[in-house]
């Protein structure tokens, strides 16, 4: 019910973007599955953009068709959906999306990302998932590290996007 009437207050305004955070987070299933059906309509008859903020990965490829991934406050990788699903090319994007528990298979151990996000404001110099990738070089840690154009609107923020592609 919050959710509902957050939606409509949101709504008092008539955006043409509504920044729906978390939309789901904590909700049982059917009522997840009413406020998602809710802004497909919302976005539909109302002819709105919604950005949705979220960690869950099945309402992002069931509602989004562009995806941003952030890491320590920083774009890690920005795609299509489809795409991203696809052929990840950031190291982190790779292992959230290789830690879902529904890209399990049988009795399958999750695998887990070693180490710990940083704490804001003592992110590590260059790349601030250096400290956890497993392909990570003295050069990643040497200062900025730009998105670099992986594809067609994919882009990622790694110097070695296209070596590390399709591992974890």
């Amino acid at each position: 019910m919050a959710q509902r009437v957050v939606v409509a207050r949101a709504l008092a305004g008539e955006p043409k973007l509504l920044i729906a955070d978390e939309p789901t987070t904590a909700l049982d299933v059917t009522i997840q599955v009413e406020i998602l059906d809710l802004l497909r309509a919302l976005q539909r008859d109302r002819d709105m953009a919604i950005m949705l903020v979220t960690h869950d990965l099945g309402v992002v490829a069931d509602m989004c068709d562009r995806v941003v991934v952030m890491y320590a406050g920083q774009i890690a990788e920005r795609a299509g959906v489809q795409e991203l699903f696809g052929t990840p090319r950031h190291p982190y994007a790779r292992a959230l999306l290789a830690s879902n528990p529904h890209n399990r298979h049988g009795s399958a151990v999750l695998p887990t990302i070693p180490g710990a996000v940083p704490m804001p404001g003592a992110w590590p110099r260059g790349c601030h998932f250096r400290p956890r990738c497993a392909h990570a070089t003295d050069q990643c840690g040497t200062g900025g590290i730009p998105l670099v154009e992986t594809g067609a609107s994919h882009e990622a923020r790694c110097l070695h996007a296209h070596r590390t592609e399709g591992t974890s």
